[in-house]
């Protein structure tokens, strides 16, 4: 016996299948999309991982790494003095004008003897102090050694122009004279510049002279 089906039943049943097919197909892009996204990568914020800054660097702020670039120049500490000496009797000491110097003095009131501590040769620096004069007679050097210290004496005149330094006279003095020292120690070398009317510092040199021999390794 043969089962007749209404066209209508058949239709109703392929209309069916198609829609169950329809849901399963929609279930795993439901699922796909109801999952949570990925959660973002662990920062490192050990500080262990960042390098230990100097002593007496100053503080990084935004914006600067401790790699490079735009990082704030590293001051280096100050370095301890490597020698004494003795100023002379009557000398007055004075405010330093610049971070250069470590002590200045005025041993009469129109000389003055600055003490400063840099690198360079001491050749270059003792032409650099002959530069600073115009009709300079010929410089008188001597060397000596003082406790186990190289000093290098030079004494020029003429008419002083500056010192070149920022904050230096700029009008030139006649008559003028220098007697530097320069002081070899194992880590710098030490700068003693004592400057002003020719008269004056002759008259001040035999003190010059006695700190030069007081001066000691640290």
């Amino acid at each position: 016996m043969r089962i007749r089906v209404a066209p209508f039943a058949v239709a109703a049943v392929l209309l069916g299948a198609a829609g169950f097919a329809l849901l399963r197909s929609e279930e795993p892009a439901r699922a796909i999309q109801a999952a949570p996204p990925p959660a973002p990568a662990a920062v490192d914020t050990d500080i262990r991982a960042q390098p230990a800054l100097p002593p007496n660097h100053p503080p990084l702020s935004a914006g600067m790494s401790p790699h490079g670039g735009t990082s704030p120049p590293v001051s280096a500490p100050e370095e301890p003095a490597a020698m004494v000496w003795t100023v002379p009797t009557g000398w007055q000491t004075s405010p330093n004008p610049n971070a250069m110097r470590i002590a200045t003095y005025r041993p009469s009131p129109d000389t003055e003897l600055s003490v400063a501590r840099a690198g360079g040769s001491t050749e270059a620096n003792i032409h650099r102090w002959i530069g600073q004069f115009d009709d300079a007679g010929k410089d008188v050097r001597t060397e000596k050694t003082v406790r186990g210290l190289s000093v290098h004496i030079v004494e020029v005149s003429g008419t002083y122009l500056g010192s070149g330094m920022p904050g230096a006279a700029a009008d030139s003095r006649a008559g003028w004279t220098l007697v530097g020292a320069v002081v070899d120690t194992p880590g710098s070398r030490y700068f003693f510049k004592l400057l002003g009317p020719g008269d004056q510092v002759g008259a001040v040199r035999p003190s010059f002279d006695a700190l030069l021999a007081s001066i000691a390794p640290r």
